[in-house]
């Protein structure tokens, strides 16, 4: 009996995972179940209950462990995105697709520099323009500022290129060093602040200067009946 309770005790973790994750189980499938009802009752069409169940589930059978090998070559957030706005879109036809697609969705990452009316407007034409500036943060007790995401049209080489060329020219007098630091672990551009430098001012400065903060074009484009639309 101490031997099942001391077994019981070292694989409490194990077992507090296996019971929220079936508790989680029995919600997810009794949302579906309600869920089903519920289409069929407002909409009144089996089509588009059909249509709305197969969003639903299109993730878990595309993505779970039985597509496997194939599953890991596509990108997983985009692809759950898509079907949640698919969802919401056989729900409410009218729904804001900003609420369930919210792009652009860059690989690099960076801070997006738009508004969502200027995002709705590339949205309903498929054309405009959005500024994307890099992500930083300073690190006061070393002194240095350290870059971990950058806009998505330029490369590390060329920041580094063009910080270089600032620093030989003496318009980045509060630089004492910048350099790659990018690992396993992620992005990351260190540079290292003279004593007394401003790095709000300075990477002010180097948005404008750089290519840490640049423009990127969009120009939206659909195959249709073989015409581009």
């Amino acid at each position: 009996m101490k031997n099942l309770k001391t077994e019981i005790y070292e694989m409490r973790n194990f077992l507090l995972l296996w019971i929220t994750q079936a508790f989680s189980g029995l919600g997810s499938g009794m949302t579906s179940y309600a869920l089903v009802i519920w289409s069929y009752t407002e909409k009144g069409s089996a089509l588009a209950t059909s249509m709305l169940m197969i969003c639903s589930y299109a993730p878990y059978v595309l993505l779970s462990i039985f597509a496997g090998a194939l599953s890991d070559k596509w990108n997983k957030k985009a692809t759950m995105l898509v079907c949640d706005t698919a969802a919401a879109y056989l729900k409410n036809p009218d729904c804001d697709l900003l609420e369930t697609l919210p792009a652009p969705d860059f690989p690099t990452g960076g801070e997006l520099i738009c508004d969502r009316d200027a995002l709705r407007d590339i949205y309903a034409t498929g054309r405009g323009g959005v500024k994307v500036r890099a992500k930083w943060r300073y690190v006061k007790e070393e002194n240095l500022i350290e870059i971990t995401e950058i806009p998505y049209s330029t490369s590390t080489e060329a920041i580094l290129d063009k910080v270089a060329e600032l620093i030989k020219a003496g318009k980045a007098k509060e630089i004492a060093d910048m350099r790659d630091e990018t690992d396993l672990s992620g992005l990351k551009l260190t540079i290292d602040l003279k004593r007394g430098a401003d790095p709000d001012k300075l990477m002010a400065r180097l948005f404008k200067q750089t290519p840490l903060e640049d423009a990127f074009s969009c120009n939206l484009c659909i195959k249709a009946y073989t015409k581009n639309r």
